[in-house]
């Protein structure tokens, strides 16, 4: 890892697999077996029409019936019909986009902050912030007193309901039927007065259906109350009852809940005031993103309820892996083709011909050499003085330095050579650059300027970020929310460097991640060039016979 922190070891990156996104229902794209036709802008067939305002799997649906799948007996709601053609057709009339009437401009039948999305701006994207306070505002009204039974805590929650967007309805509607009430306000919909109730009885139809019947089943039942609505409106119920349809207000009422524990935690209320502030600066942040906000919610309470080991605990953990990972490399060492290679690094640093540029390094003091001469075989030399610290013995430094070989294939690939010269001192070289000033201190968590023990691959990668690299390229909250050998303030740290990060910034197949060598980047990178170019040229380079 870099400075505080700013390490990683090879078994403590996990691997995180990512569930592809499903495309939402309204997106219009290909369909297999479906010829566009031959102008775009003219009249279409109804299939088409339906897949630009449904999707791919409304026309699958529709497909399947129309080509007799569904056998005259089947008693599904799908299949009743005799003419599927003209049932995609009547879908197709309802889902299909069309101008409001000027009643609905005015406001009659969306609520005034439904006109107000219309005549504005579109929204940008699917996922939408929430307003929670409608849904505790509802709640207040249904259970307020009425000893008159005359409605009007219900008369006030509908009209509440009927001032939200259709996305927003359907949304606090869900809520309102985890938190209880939705049934309770369905069975006195006969209160909803001086509101548009067809509007509000087709959303809370939706909310009834979801996850029981396709979009395309619900359009067909509900056609005579879907067709008067905005096609905006029609399009946010079609999403709602897609599947992958993404329940903010539910992630926002989760991820608070999250947010009162971790603030109860004993770890979050003994924080001094920069973490403090730090832990805060992470929950608003998060608050920005809501697909990931009960992720980072989650991972933040998981941080706060990990402990930390004691020095002496981590310090005798990671000798035993040190000790471990040097036998390993003195077998290695044993065998004779891996013995012939172990100067592979020092004469191609040792050639008279080479040209070097000095460039300063990231941390701990030092410059490195650079022979970038040739992009298809770039040499690099480096020299790093360590020395014991906190928990460190000599006897640990010697171990690092036993390990010297297997940092330099480690760190090298094909190339790109690295040459490592463990120094006795911290003085100058002739040329007057001093080397990388590096501790040992099996106490704490490895970083860029603690090489605290480990296996080549975590020195190698240590000493990348000597060179160039301010960041790791893995999930820093992936990886350090439960780290036991890492003070809570750093975890807190790096939980913030990862949340600004640019989008695509971490690599699987880097160094910086978890990979045994450096990829094309890396090396672009520490040859001080820039590396869109560079790696394009590296490639075509070494495809050259």
């Amino acid at each position: 890892m870099p400075e505080v922190g700013i390490s990683r070891s090879a078994n403590r990156v996990p691997t995180v697999k990512t569930a592809a996104r499903q495309p939402e229902i309204g997106v219009p794209g290909p369909v297999q077996g479906f010829r566009p036709p031959a102008r775009p802008n003219g009249p279409g067939h109804p299939f088409l029409a339906l897949q630009h305002a449904a999707g791919n799997r409304a026309v699958t649906r529709a497909v399947q019936r129309t080509a007799g799948r569904c056998g005259p007996s089947c008693s599904c709601d799908d299949c009743r019909t005799e003419n599927p053609l003209a049932d995609v057709q009547r879908v197709a009339s309802i889902v299909v986009p069309r101008e409001p009437t000027a009643q609905q401009q005015a406001g009659e039948w969306a609520g005034k902050r439904a006109v107000a999305g219309v005549l504005g701006a579109r929204r940008a994207t699917a996922v939408i912030q929430r307003d929670a306070a409608a849904a505790g505002l509802i709640r207040e009204a249904v259970n307020k007193p009425d000893p008159q039974a005359t409605g009007g805590g219900y008369q006030e929650a509908f009209r509440v309901l009927n001032g939200l967007p259709m996305y927003d309805m359907l949304s606090t509607l869900t809520a309102l039927r985890r938190s209880g009430q939705f049934d309770n306000l369905n069975a006195n919909f006969k209160w909803a007065a001086g509101v548009n109730v067809g509007r509000l009885h087709v959303a809370f139809e939706a909310v009834l259906a979801k996850g029981s019947v396709d979009a395309e089943a619900f359009v067909l039942r509900y056609k005579d109350s879907l067709g008067p609505l905005p096609s905006d409106q029609r399009q946010d119920i079609i999403k709602y009852l897609d599947p992958t349809w993404f329940d903010s207000l539910k992630a926002t009422e989760d991820a608070e809940a999250l947010i009162t524990a971790i603030r109860a935690t004993a770890a979050f209320k003994t924080l001094e005031s920069d973490p403090l502030a730090l832990a805060e600066e992470i929950i608003a942040e998060s608050r920005k993103e809501p697909t990931t906000f009960v992720n980072h919610m989650t991972k933040l309470k998981l941080l706060f309820d990990t402990k930390v080991k004691s020095a002496d605990v981590i310090s005798g953990e990671t000798q035993a892996s040190t000790a471990g990972a040097v036998s390993a490399e003195q077998k290695r060492l044993a065998k004779p083709a891996e013995a012939k290679q172990t100067q592979l690094e020092e004469k191609a640093s040792g050639s008279p011909r080479r040209k070097w540029v000095a460039i300063p390094g990231k941390f701990g003091g030092g410059v490195y050499y650079v022979d970038r001469t040739s992009l298809a075989n770039i040499v690099v030399k480096a020299r790093v003085f360590l020395k014991p610290a906190g928990k460190g013995t000599d006897k640990d430094v010697e171990r690092v330095r036993r390990m010297e070989d297997g940092i330099e294939k480690a760190a090298s690939t094909k190339g790109y050579l690295v040459d490592v010269v463990f120094v006795k001192s911290a003085a100058a070289d002739k040329f007057g650059n001093p080397p990388f000033t590096v501790e040992v201190d099996p106490g704490k968590w490895e970083v860029a300027t603690n090489w605290a023990g480990g296996d080549p691959v975590g020195f190698a990668h240590e000493l990348h970020h000597l060179f160039a690299f301010e960041l790791d390229r893995y999930d820093y909250i992936e990886a350090h929310a439960d780290n036991e050998s890492m003070e809570i303030a750093d975890r807190l740290h790096w939980f913030r460097e990862e949340l600004k990060k640019p989008a695509g910034y971490n690599s699987a197949d880097s160094i910086m991640n978890n990979a045994p060598h450096p990829n094309g980047d890396d090396v672009c990178r520490v040859a001080g060039l820039d590396p869109a170019r560079c790696v394009a040229l590296r490639e075509k380079k070494s495809k050259t016979p």
